[in-house]
């Protein structure tokens, strides 16, 4: 896809039902939003919703493609959060292979020392 907003755009609108609400919801003009799911219908070559005077449903292969989108934008937000988040922990089992001399007169010293300061 060339634009991810094409994509939230698609999202939005199915889940508003009407493309001037989905404007209206997300600050554009009733213009660029049909525009948009005109450009990412054009892009798949896929009808996306059926249109009417009153009414905006999707199709069939819009139901599907929208699980699709839904389940991809989901995934880069969690992406781009896991990158900003600073106060991340580290979580997990650490194993250490090493040669039992080292283990004994070295490594184990220094976890005696981190897991004192740990206590303290």
């Amino acid at each position: 896809m060339k634009n991810l907003q094409d994509l939230r755009i698609f999202i939005e609108t199915a889940r508003m039902g009407s493309l001037s609400a989905c404007a209206r919801h997300m600050d554009l003009s009733p213009a660029v939003v049909s525009a948009s799911i005109k450009r990412l219908e054009n892009d798949i070559d896929t009808v996306l919703f059926i249109r009417s005077t009153r009414k905006l449903r999707l199709t069939s292969k819009g139901e599907q493609f929208l699980q699709h989108c839904k389940d991809a934008l989901g995934i880069l937000d969690n992406a781009y959060a896991g990158l900003h988040d600073n106060n991340a922990e580290l979580t997990g089992t650490i194993r250490l292979s090493a040669p039992s001399d080292l283990g004994r007169n070295w490594v184990l010293p220094c976890l005696i020392r981190l897991w004192i300061l740990i206590l303290k």
